[in-house]
Parts: C-alpha cells; structure tokens; sequence
C-alpha cells in the first residue's frame, strides 16, 4: 500500500501532522508512506524513520513571492508526478479544495480529509471538522486515522534531526568554547504573527538573566539572514548569548535538540522543541493555548488572565495588553520551575 500525506501548511501544523505517519506504520507495516509538503518546512519531516518520501510542492495561492514565479506547467509536472507513484490513499491535512484537488487530479482512488467548504467535493471519505476551541489542534488529524479504523491516544508529535546538522552544531559549540555539560536555554523570539510576539527588549533582559544569574548559555534561534538578530544583540549585556544563525530548518532542529529548555512565542518552532521532549516556557498572547499550545507533559504556557483572552481579533486590538502584561521575572520563573 501507497499513501500519501499532504500537509502544504506552515511549520506549526507540520509538527502536529507527524502524528499520522508512526499510526499509519503501526496499523500497515508494509506501508510506503510519501509526505507532499512546502520546501520550506521538509525538514520537519525529512527525517523521520517513518516517512519513505518527501515530495516538495509550493502552491502559489499561499505566496505573493510564488505567484510571480508560478506557471501552470508545474501543476502539470506535479499531477504527473503523483499519478506515476500509483498512491492507493491520500490524507489531507487542514484540507482546502485546492489540495483536494490535488489528489483528485492524481486519481488516488481513497481521499480523506475534513469536509470544510468546498473540499469535500473532492474528497471521498470526510471527517467532520469541529474547529473546537476546547480540544487541541492535533486531534484534528488524528480524526483523519479513524477513518481507517485507528485509534491512537496519548500520542504526541515527533520530530527527528539529522546527523550532518547534529554535527554542524557540535562544531558550532566547539568553535565558541560551549561545553557539553553547559545548560543551554534556546530563545526564539519573533513569530509571523506580531500580534503574538513579546517585546524583544524582554526577551533580551531574559538572555541577559539567564546568563549572569543562573550560569546558562543561550542559543538566540534566529535564521541566517534575519536582520532583527543585530537589533537584538544591541539590547543584550552578556557574552554568553550566540546568534545560531542556522541557515536552514534542520540545522534549527538540532539546535533546539541540544537545548535543556526553549522559551518563544506561539510559533511553528515552539511545537518542534516540544515534538523533541525539550522543555517549553510557551508566551502566549492573543491566541488559545489549549488549542495551539505545545504538547508532553514538561511545558509550561504563560498567558495573559485578562477576560477578553483568547481572542479572534488580535490584529485589530491597540493595546495588546495580554502579551504585553507578561513580565520577565515570571518567564524566569518559568524557566527555573522546569530546569528543578
């Protein structure tokens, strides 16, 4: 048996998807499992002793940048490229009716996904789609395995690095004199949603916390390129904060692996340190936590208990008070709570 996983979606809801392929090994071992996802977030699965393929497809209705480049040949090229594999099943995470078309096109004769809008015309084997605001994202996929007749409780999501990135970090601590028994905290401290993000001079006053109070090293996790990493540095009073500069997804991953605790915002790298069991300190603002939140027991969430949190209507708030309430003793707090 063929299947195919299609998750076109950010990193946050990768991680959550890499519950399906274990179950799906589990239930089928001689199962041949593909993954068809974005280049940008391939790493989160591209290791996964699990996955037998990763495919990479860039819709460009999720990209103004994309939509410049796109043509229509590379539909073409990609329903070509499904329909050679001969795929007996397709799940389709946070299904839309442009991905189910996708596997409709490739005629992959078993399609499920969650009947929301126009996907179902598309698919064959729906789900319901409950959008419940009381029960976390991820079980929306495992929605997606009972279907199938699976079952699967108390499981998390898993994410794995490589060796080739593993080592590029161990030379990264050998180059700036870390040493292996150090306790590193990983800081991540943007998300693409502003709304969600806690003010860089906290977390800045957190690094320098970290470092001259409790003896940690700090792992700034900023990708190569990122000119905030500069405008950070400028607020940090401490040599012992390193701007990782990993130039891809992996590298992250590995980074984040070697850490002994993560503090960020409700972010797709968040849910990757708590795919890795590495302890969480998650800043949540605007958003729900017991839908978004990260998942395993050594985490602990941080919000806001103003009465008009969770909210919908974050980008249209002025005073973002529930993030902006969040102060830097009670993330170290957090932070000690975790590491005792």
């Amino acid at each position: 048996m063929r299947i195919l996983v299609e998750c076109l979606d950010n990193i946050g809801d990768m991680v959550m998807s890499t519950v399906l392929p274990r179950a799906l090994r589990k239930r089928f071992p001689k199962v041949s499992i593909t993954y068809l996802v974005k280049e940008y977030t391939r790493d989160v699965v591209s290791s996964n002793p699990f996955v037998d393929e990763v495919m990479i497809f860039n819709p460009s209705w999720l990209s103004d940048h994309l939509k410049k480049q796109f043509t229509f040949r590379q539909i073409v090229k990609l329903i070509k490229d499904l329909r050679v594999r001969k795929f007996d099943l397709a799940l389709v995470v946070n299904a839309d009716w442009k991905k189910a078309l996708l596997t409709y096109l490739a005629g992959i004769p078993e399609r499920i996904g969650h009947k929301r809008k126009k996907a179902g015309f598309f698919l064959n084997r729906t789900v319901i789609y409950q959008n419940n605001q009381t029960r976390h994202m991820m079980e929306d996929n495992l929605d997606l395995l009972k279907v199938l007749g699976i079952k699967e409780e108390g499981d998390i999501p898993e994410v794995f690095s490589n060796a080739q990135s593993d080592k590029f970090v161990y030379e990264f601590m050998k180059e700036k004199g870390i040493s292996p028994e150090k306790r590193i905290a990983g800081i991540h401290p943007f998300s693409l949603n502003p709304s969600r993000s806690w003010e860089i001079t906290k977390f800045a006053a957190l690094c320098d916390k970290l470092v001259l109070e409790k003896g940690m090293a700090v792992f700034l996790l900023i990708r190569k390129g990122d000119s905030r990493a500069n405008e950070m540095l400028k607020l940090i009073h401490n040599n012992q904060t390193y701007v990782t500069n990993d130039s891809n997804l992996a590298q992250m991953i590995a980074f984040i692996k070697r850490c002994s605790v993560f503090v960020g915002n409700d972010s797709g790298p968040m849910h990757i340190a708590a795919a890795l069991k590495v302890p969480v300190v998650a800043i949540f603002g605007p958003s729900n936590p017991v839908r978004f939140g990260p998942l395993g027991e050594s985490n602990i969430v941080i919000k806001s208990n103003l009465p008009c949190v969770p909210c919908s209507s974050s980008p249209d708030c002025e005073t973002l008070e529930c993030i902006k309430s969040i102060g830097v003793e009670e993330v170290s707090h957090a932070v000690d709570k975790l590491l005792n």
